[in-house]
């Protein structure tokens, strides 16, 4: 994957994340509380060993494609395809903006539009998912604006900060 994902302004842009990418600001990230405070990822430490192993995993995986977000060059989140099944031709997506100052700001969403651009014509799929905590209201918002539509709620699904939550579960089906 070579080929760099570009806003119409070209300000943001999805660009392949390797091992050498990952710097301490990153690692800081993944070990703030309250920029993983939606993700499932929050349970264990993160070290840049460990950072750097699960991007090499992802990047060596036929199921997975791993995308740094770059936003006036500077990287301030992630977003990956997940699942990625050629058969079914569908996939999950997963995002997260780490970089505080970058949230609020509709990045999440145009984001979110580039790789389901690259995943409807590049990979040729059908279906994408996203699945979220109910009270995740930021990515919620960024998903709908992206023409995602809820298609589950998942009852009591997930335990954040002490208390059950429901899971949702949004899809988008490629327009033909």
């Amino acid at each position: 994957m070579n080929n760099l994902l570009q806003s119409v302004d070209n300000k943001l842009v999805l660009a392949p994340f390797y091992s050498e990418h990952v710097t301490e600001e990153y690692v800081a990230w993944l070990n703030n509380p309250e920029v993983m405070r939606f993700t499932e990822a929050k349970w264990q430490p993160h070290t840049i060993q460990s950072s750097k192993e699960y991007i090499e995993k992802s990047n060596t995986s036929s199921t997975a494609r791993l995308f740094r977000i770059l936003y006036e060059s500077n990287h301030i989140g992630n977003i990956r395809l997940s699942s990625i099944n050629h058969f079914h031709r569908k996939a999950d997506i997963a995002i997260i903006i780490g970089a505080t100052s970058a949230r609020g700001q509709g990045l999440a969403t145009q984001s979110i539009n580039l790789v389901a651009e690259y995943a409807f014509t590049v990979l040729n799929l059908e279906k994408l998912t996203a699945g979220m905590y109910a009270n995740n209201t930021a990515s919620i918002k960024s998903f709908e604006r992206s023409g995602f539509v809820i298609e589950a709620t998942l009852k009591s699904h997930y335990c954040c900060e002490g208390k059950r939550v429901d899971g949702i579960l949004f899809g988008k089906v490629r327009n033909l």
